[in-house]
């Protein structure tokens, strides 16, 4: 429940509160066993290469974290995935932003 000023801003559990508001994508950081190529795959934006760690920017309309890893691991050869979503304090402070 959030409540602010005495109105309710919402009232629900903690993952409803992070998927309504969290960001429209995450970022999937790739550290792959050896020298690959950026993935071939329309859903997967590449952001950043630093050697053998690749990261992209995925929409959770276009694949969610547990397709994005899925797909990743059986179409490549890697030594770490990590997912980096909104944390729950950084939504609300964009929420008391606006």
């Amino acid at each position: 429940m959030l409540i602010d000023n005495g109105k309710l801003l919402f009232d629900g559990n903690q993952s409803t509160f992070h998927d309504t508001y969290r960001d429209t994508e995450y970022t999937l950081e790739v550290t792959f066993d050896k020298t690959t190529l950026q993935i071939n795959k329309e859903t997967f934006r590449l952001a950043k290469i630093d050697g053998l760690q690749h990261s992209y920017k995925i929409k959770y309309e276009d694949m969610n974290t547990g397709a994005a890893i899925s797909y990743i691991a059986t179409h490549h050869q890697v030594t770490d995935i990590r997912v980096h979503e909104s944390e729950l304090e950084d939504i609300l402070k964009k929420m008391y932003k606006q």
